[in-house]
């Protein structure tokens, strides 16, 4: 799906989708009882909302893979919630430290991205539900 979606840049979008899948699957056995397919879609879902490109989730939203998977779930805004949950745990003080030290090395610092993205994201719902 990142090739599909910007094929100037989806290295960047690939390895955040897998950062956050790792993430989520480390953290939240539940998301085992999903299809690999939509887990997959959900995190690239996340992985362009918290990289920025929220240009391209117009272009997710029409793409065929991504609707497939889409209609095989009753709730992706539950599962990406799961996964941007389980990057601000694996982000603090969790017993395994693997996937910050491998995805939060450079040229591109995947993880702290991620990690920043989804804490500042986190402060935005809060503040929404308050009022």
């Amino acid at each position: 799906m990142s090739w599909w979606l910007d094929d100037a840049h989806s290295d960047e979008i690939e390895i955040a989708a897998v950062f956050l899948c790792l993430c989520g699957l480390m953290v939240n056995k539940t998301l085992c009882n999903e299809l690999p397919s939509v887990i997959a879609a959900a995190c690239v879902r996340d992985a362009l909302l918290l990289l920025g490109k929220r240009d391209l989730m117009l272009r997710l939203e029409t793409s065929p893979v991504f609707k497939a998977a889409k209609n095989k779930t009753t709730d992706m805004c539950s599962i990406c919630s799961t996964l941007r949950t389980a990057v601000r745990i694996v982000s603090n003080s969790y017993e395994y430290k693997t996937p910050m030290e491998i995805f939060g090395t450079g040229p591109h610092f995947i993880a702290q991205k991620i990690v920043k993205c989804a804490y500042d994201l986190e402060v935005s719902e809060v503040q929404c539900t308050r009022n």
